[in-house]
């Protein structure tokens, strides 16, 4: 683990000590946790393999069917 050392505006201290307070855990914990919340937008994840449903447009019929006896 690495050590990060931050500076909290005292309004931002004082509601992380509430947040400690209720959620019953450390501030290092609590912090940790968000944190990685925040970051995992940032993550690079693989791309997911196609399930193969859309093979080409042509194939998919047309709408009008579907919908044409519902007037």
């Amino acid at each position: 683990m690495r050590t990060a050392m931050i500076a909290l505006d005292p309004k931002v201290g004082r509601l992380l000590t509430r947040a400690v307070r209720e959620r019953g855990v450390s501030r290092p914990d609590f912090i940790r946790q968000h944190l990685s919340l925040a970051l995992e937008q940032y993550r690079r994840h693989r791309k997911p393999r196609s399930a193969g449903t859309l093979c080409s447009l042509s194939e998919r019929g047309d709408e009008h069917e579907l919908f044409s006896g519902s007037r």
